[in-house]
């Protein structure tokens, strides 16, 4: 009897731990296990600590070899093979092989998808220059890095006062840098009330760091290795320069190859599942950021984009 086939799309905190489980679960099933990056397994919030040279050698925050992974589980780890379709009805994706640049068809049983989340660019004029960066990545965590080193960068601008950018802010700090931080709310960690949030604020203060909060950005003008930031309507500024620009102004989930096999999402664009994380579709089944979960609090759909959660599913 052929053994039954699961394919894994992601290879980073829910997707790597469900091929972990799902082999100690069974010896028998035949398990794939999909990336479109290089990396696997790795720390998204260990990144800015690479960045702030805390963290001295990158190795530290990827978190698996993905041939010692597969060798151990046997497991089927495939990296830098992006899945492009679903065919749901016949229960066959279709991957694109970045290594060897040719595209190929799986059938599969079961499919999960944990693809985790994806920038949430705003729609700000100017926003995509070359010193501009996200921090999702590994290769965006040696981007910054490198651009640093190479343009003896003094000065940086953090747009967003959330996890990862009060991560990026102590680091770039650590490293020398004079740093500027935008947010469009009126604190950062918009989750925390204020009676807590105010020792951040104090502490941001007592660092030396330049916050200005309820800023909204106009555009962006890009010069050579400087950017310019054009304020709306801001009581205490109007623009504001940086050598360095870090775009934090969070993530959403990546949910477009299941809307488009036809998937239910929710309201906030995250895949909608059951308690047991399986989709609309009872062969598909969806874990980590690119889902919608129950709010404990609201008991409203709600995006939670973090690692702990992620593994849990």
């Amino acid at each position: 009897m052929k053994p039954k086939k699961i394919i894994i799309v992601g290879a980073v905190a829910c997707g790597a731990s469900v091929a972990s489980r799902l082999r100690r679960l069974d010896e028998s099933v035949a398990i794939i296990l999909l990336d479109k990056g290089n990396y696997m397994s790795f720390s998204n919030c260990g990144l800015p600590y690479y960045i702030g040279q805390e963290v001295d050698d990158i190795s530290k925050i990827d978190g698996n070899d993905a041939e010692v992974f597969a060798r151990l589980n046997n497991i089927d780890t495939r990296l830098n093979h992006e899945v492009l379709d679903i065919d749901a009805k016949n229960k066959t994706i279709n991957i694109q092989d970045h290594n060897r640049n040719i595209s190929y068809t799986e059938s599969y049983d079961d499919l999960v998808l944990a693809q985790g989340a994806v920038f949430d660019r705003p729609d700000i004029p100017g926003i995509n220059s070359d010193n501009h960066f996200t921090v999702l990545t590994i290769p965006d965590a040696l981007k910054i890095d490198k651009y640093i080193e190479e343009h003896k960068v003094k000065t940086a601008v953090v747009i967003g006062g959330g996890y990862i950018g009060l991560e990026v802010i102590e680091q770039l700090k650590t490293r020398g840098l004079d740093i500027c931080l935008l947010t469009h709310s009126d604190q950062v960690l918009s989750n925390l009330d204020e009676e807590m949030v105010s020792i951040i604020h104090k502490e941001l203060k007592d660092q030396g760091i330049t916050t200005y909060f309820n800023a909204n950005i106009a555009r962006i003008e890009n010069y050579k290795n400087k950017s310019k930031l054009v304020l709306e309507n801001h009581l205490e500024l109007s623009e504001l320069e940086g050598e360095l620009i870090i775009l934090a102004t969070g993530v959403k989930p990546n949910s477009g190859l299941a809307k488009s096999a036809g998937l239910k999402l929710g309201s906030k664009g995250g895949i909608r599942v059951n308690k047991h994380m399986q989709s609309s579709d009872k062969h598909i089944w969806a874990g980590g950021d690119s889902i919608e979960v129950e709010n404990f609090i609201t008991k409203e759909d709600d995006f939670i984009p973090l690692a702990g959660p992620a593994n849990r599913h």
